[in-house]
């Protein structure tokens, strides 16, 4: 058996990237909690005042000052009653709806003071490389390389490098929404068979995959957690990948000949996949703990922290992936509600040169 090296330092990256989002909804959960009944689900404002929006919050200037407050008056009938954390994270949501930056960074004693309450200046995006993919008249995107001037320094967003480099339409499918903005400054692109965002994580701006199973059967925004396959290894030659043991194979563990090992390391390996949380096996193999809600019993599947590898004999492609970018579009957005919102429509061609705006988005989870 061979195993890649990989440094632990980028395993560890590779297991964190997702972190940064799992806070951002402990947050929000923290703040849609304690606070909607006075202030609605976005902070517009009810009974109590608007949290967001021309003229809010004009009371105060920094978020020190605003945790100040939301920690002596609220809840409204029992003031300074939850957690200290909790405290924090109600104010990191407010901050972060009100177009903040805080690039995963938690809320504590340690950094308020140094956090403010308003966004900086706004920004001009500019499309430096523009590709229209449009399959049919109701799945028409655009893939681009985005260019900002942020505190001085240009900083290039490369969502068309992105999928060039790590597999392009093989391993994503089509693109299904424009980029757009669910979080502040964390621009994000839907593709059928994946997400990627780019986001100021660790001190740099990275374009990077979404560990996409995470929010299926890992654990985040509510999903539930399956966690790895511990008893359930695979004794053929492959690559042993990751923290878990698991090892990435051309067979399953009962010997059939599947061509993940080929198919893994020609699409971009971890950069794209992330690591295997199983082996590859049947799903119907009774020691088999994770599973894909819906799916086909009975394939030959590997869970990866962001995709899902199906073997399908006799089909003259047989290596296939999950759509796990439209599994992730509907759970966020569920009862399609991400029709409400122009990115997820079709889109004429964008033109290299043009400035562009990302679309905010509301996503339910």
């Amino acid at each position: 058996m061979r195993r890649l090296g990989l440094a632990s330092i980028v395993g560890i990256a590779l297991l964190v990237a997702g972190a940064g989002a799992a806070l951002a909804i402990t947050q929000q959960q923290a703040y849609l909690q304690k606070c909607t009944s006075c202030h609605c689900p976005n902070g517009e404002g009810l009974i109590g005042p608007a949290l967001v929006g021309t003229g809010s919050l004009a009371n105060y200037t920094t978020a020190a000052e605003l945790f100040t407050n939301v920690r002596a008056n609220m809840p409204l009938l029992s003031p300074d009653s939850l957690s200290e954390q909790m405290y924090y994270d109600i104010v990191a949501w407010e901050v972060s709806a009100r177009g903040v930056p805080l690039d995963g960074t938690e809320l504590s004693a340690a950094t308020i003071a140094a956090t403010p309450l308003n966004p900086p200046a706004s920004r001009t995006l500019t499309v430096t490389v523009a590709q229209h993919v449009a399959p049919s008249r109701n799945l028409a995107h655009n893939l681009l390389d985005l260019q900002v001037v942020l505190g001085g320094e240009a900083v290039s967003w490369g969502f068309e490098r992105h999928y060039d480099a790590n597999g392009g339409l093989e391993r994503w499918g089509f693109p299904a929404s424009e980029v757009l903005e669910e979080r502040t400054n964390v621009f994000t692109q839907y593709y059928q068979l994946g997400v990627v965002d780019c986001q100021k994580r660790a001190g740099a701006w990275r374009t990077e995959r979404r560990l996409a199973w995470d929010y299926v059967g890992g654990g985040v925004a509510g999903a539930p957690d399956l966690g790895v396959e511990p008893g359930l290894t695979n004794p053929n030659p492959g690559e042993a990948v990751g923290p878990w043991d698991h090892r990435v194979s051309n067979q399953a563990i009962d010997g059939t000949a599947t061509g993940f090992l080929d198919f893994f390391m020609r699409l971009g390996g971890t950069s794209s996949f992330g690591f295997p949380k199983t082996d590859a096996r049947r799903d119907d193999d009774p020691r088999s703990v994770l599973h894909v809600p819906g799916a086909t019993p009975g394939f030959i599947r590997q869970y990866f922290q962001s995709a899902v590898v199906e073997f399908h004999p006799g089909d003259p492609a047989p290596v296939k992936l999950r759509l796990l970018g439209d599994d992730l579009r509907n759970r966020h957005y569920p009862n399609k509600s991400y029709e409400a919102f122009a990115s997820f429509k079709a889109a004429p061609p964008v033109a290299v040169g043009a400035s562009y705006v990302p679309e905010r988005t509301t996503p339910s989870t």
